[in-house]
């Protein structure tokens, strides 16, 4: 007995009317991409300690070393252009280690996802992702743990002070940018527009909680202080060595002792 053509539907045919609409889909497979996996507990005070010792301890230690290697013993004087910059740190050493510090720091900064022990302070980057995506993947990073950080510390008042609704927003919001950053292929458009969409949202129900500008400014020029006053501590007065207008008295009062 002979099955008529219209009985039996096609198998291509039938998996296509399986299959889901992928177009309708919000994030193009979607499905496939691995998921986000969450921040480490670790990763806080891992980070801490790496721009600790990064960004704070190793440029502070080169630029103490930049300052006295260009702080020659009294008398004597070297011509050309290591003279002048012995001119210039002898007469303001402060401003120089200040000066060195900052771009001893800024050149690790520009490496920073590559110096040692990177990838315990960070999470990795995606192998397919476009350069001119970097940064913007690194900022989507660091929202999602800044926010994971302010629910986490302020779950209470967030409960408290923010309705059902706008909750369920936030949390949308911020699932679908895990979801742009973990979809294969990568689509540019779709992350943009999930990083918009979330740091908006953020910054509009957990503005309060975020750190201010003001803030970050204080905290910048405290560290510069802390920075100029360590200098002038541990290398401008330790390594100071006497002038030759200060041997006279310095032997009368010798002798006088």
């Amino acid at each position: 007995m002979t099955t008529k053509p219209e009985e039996a539907a096609p198998p291509a045919e039938a998996h296509a009317a399986e299959a889901p609409d992928a177009a309708s889909a919000p994030y193009r497979d979607a499905a496939m991409a691995p998921p986000v996996p969450p921040p480490s507990p670790l990763r806080a005070p891992l980070r801490s300690a790496y721009w600790a010792f990064w960004f704070f301890l190793l440029p502070f230690v080169f630029a103490s070393l930049f300052v006295w290697g260009l702080t020659p013993p009294s008398g004597l004087e070297h011509a050309g252009v290591l003279g002048a910059l012995e001119a210039i740190v002898r007469e303001q050493p402060v401003p120089v280690g200040i000066v060195a510090f900052t771009a001893f720091a800024m050149a690790l900064w520009s490496a920073h996802m590559r110096l040692p022990l990177a990838r315990y302070a960070f999470p990795a980057l995606r192998s397919d992702l476009p350069e001119a995506m970097r940064v913007p993947f690194q900022r989507a990073q660091t929202l999602l743990e800044e926010a994971d950080a302010i629910v986490e510390k302020n779950a209470a008042t967030i409960r408290r002070d923010l309705s059902a609704k706008e909750q369920a927003q936030l949390e949308e919001d911020l699932e679908g940018l895990r979801k742009a950053m973990s979809q294969r292929p990568f689509s540019e458009e779709a992350f943009v527009e999930a990083l918009v969409r979330a740091d908006g949202e953020v910054d509009v129900r957990l503005g309060r909680f975020r750190k201010s500008e003001i803030r970050e400014y204080v905290e910048s020029i405290l560290v510069a202080v802390a920075v100029a006053m360590a200098l002038r501590a541990f290398v401008v007065e330790a390594f100071k060595i006497p002038s030759g207008s200060m041997i006279p008295t310095l032997m009368s009062a010798i002798t006088s002792s």
